[in-house]
């Protein structure tokens, strides 16, 4: 794989931790403050950018494919899990255990089940490289469209909460395979030259519009009458967002790259590097300004209704460059290097 195609990586891995921070940082009232902007926010943020977690997830799993079937990397399965152990379910519950001590507000339960805080997100990605790792043998186009069908019935199977976070692999587990099998198929076919053609940003950038307008159509005609029909209808035009969300945002940074529109620069690098960090972080200075834990909290939340727009966006400016430049010193330090490096 030459330089350029690891280009698209390192943009599009860029602009997904830029919007989860961004979501992160307006969630507050989506589920807490009551403000006249809340139908505008719920619109933008679950249903325009809603493909955000599938985005960062989608980008894992093909990173992953081309470590592993270009670079050759982490063939063998025992030190692949010790590796992934080390990286993502020591983190999980190291830092777990440390928004608990600061914030006072986790379970047993909740720990157990995998959903302490946004940590989720670790448990979620070990166990999709676990069974992405075990299917590698598979690499028949049919028989890899055929994982993915199940992923989408698995994602869309009306299960109860499962214990050791096993909830989130069946709600992501798509995203990463999809991401593997993107790669694997374009590089194996030698197709990503194709991406530099106009047609595929303009079809996916109408797919992801198409799919938004008809999710307000459906969302009313659910809101206005519940039947059966309308809540998979709603179920599926809601994965077509995601999907189409993922096709625009990949296909547009490739477009970019492959016509040397645009290339990584010194910013998209750094953000690229310590994108995890940022994940780690982000939301410890969120809280320390949302949560009760601030003395100022009351003070905090009349100024947040008083200036919906305001608010949210220096929330976003403040956990973004806080959590940018603790990731960038714990990575110095020996501890952090084993925990987020």
């Amino acid at each position: 794989m030459s330089t350029q195609k690891l280009e698209d990586v390192v943009l599009l891995r860029s602009l997904a931790i830029v919007l989860v921070v961004f979501y992160h940082s307006f969630e507050l009232y989506l589920y807490g403050l009551d403000t006249s902007l809340k139908p505008a926010y719920t619109f933008i943020l679950r249903v325009l950018l809603g493909g955000r977690m599938p985005l960062y997830v989608f980008i894992s799993g093909y990173l992953f494919s081309y470590l592993f079937n270009s670079r050759n990397k982490y063939q063998e399965f025992a030190p692949f899990l010790k590796n992934k152990l080390h990286r993502l379910i020591v983190p999980y519950f190291v830092f777990s255990l440390l928004y608990f001590v600061i914030f006072r507000d986790l379970t047993f339960k909740q720990l157990l089940y995998g959903h302490a805080y946004h940590f989720w997100f670790l448990v979620m990605l070990f166990y999709c490289f676990m069974a992405t790792h075990l299917l590698h043998k598979v690499t028949n186009l049919y028989a890899q469209l055929g994982i993915l069908a199940l992923a989408v019935a698995l994602r869309t199977a009306p299960l109860p909460d499962l214990p050791l976070g096993l909830i989130y692999f069946k709600r992501f587990f798509l995203w990463f395979y999809f991401g593997y099998v993107v790669y694997y198929v374009l590089n194996k076919r030698d197709k990503f030259s194709e991406l530099k053609k106009l047609r595929w940003l303009f079809l996916t950038f109408a797919g992801w519009a198409g799919s938004c307008v008809l999710f307000q159509y459906v969302f009313r005609l659910l809101n206005s009458t519940f039947e059966v029909k309308y809540y998979y209808a709603f179920v599926w035009v809601y994965f077509a967002i995601f999907l189409f969300f993922i096709g625009f945002c990949y296909t547009l940074v490739n477009y970019l790259v492959h016509n040397e529109i645009i290339k990584p620069q010194r910013w998209s690098n750094e953000l690229n590097k310590y994108s995890y960090g940022i994940y780690i972080f982000h939301p410890l200075f969120i809280f320390l300004i949302t949560k009760p834990v601030n003395p100022y909290h009351e003070a905090c939340m009349q100024f947040a209704v008083a200036h919906p727009v305001v608010f949210p966006l220096a929330l976003f400016g403040y956990s973004f460059v806080l959590s940018f430049f603790t990731a960038k010193f714990v990575l110095k330090t020996k501890v952090g290097k084993q925990l987020i490096g």
